[in-house]
């Protein structure tokens, strides 16, 4: 649920903050309430727990919420995961609409003559929005 609600949080601050974002408003809506969604269906099927309130507090210095297993599974295998299969499914788009991944590939910006800016920037911006609907469908 943690990540649903940085991810949200995130897309809010960026449309906010950043008037020319690759990420629409309606995507970034679409994006917010599926993951919301998804979470409260989540929680709303969660079996009740009969003995949360009689149970002791837990102690702050032991028991802890997120442990050093928790954050290498999140961040180091899943986050890798994900963010890999996101930018393959966004290069792969890119391949697929003529845009070789050798002439964007540490170009800095510098486009070789054969690419045309507008169409460019246009397929980038797609290909970007691929990204993010895969990061979040996974």
């Amino acid at each position: 649920m943690s990540l649903c609600l940085a991810n949200s949080s995130s897309l809010k601050i960026s449309t906010v903050t950043l008037k020319d974002s690759r990420l629409t408003l309606l995507t970034a809506i679409c994006v917010s309430l599926f993951t919301d969604s998804m979470a409260a269906i989540a929680i709303a099927y969660e079996a009740p727990e009969a003995d949360v309130l009689l149970r002791k507090p837990r102690v702050i210095g032991k028991d802890r919420l997120v442990g050093w297993r928790l954050m290498l599974q999140a961040y180091g295998f899943i986050g890798i995961l994900e963010t890999t299969s996101s930018f393959a499914m966004s290069f792969w788009y890119l391949e697929r609409s003529g845009i070789a991944f050798m002439d964007i590939w540490f170009s800095f910006g510098n486009l070789p003559d054969t690419i045309d800016p507008d169409y460019y920037a246009q397929k980038l911006n797609e290909a970007s929005s691929i990204y993010f609907v895969n990061l979040v469908v996974m």
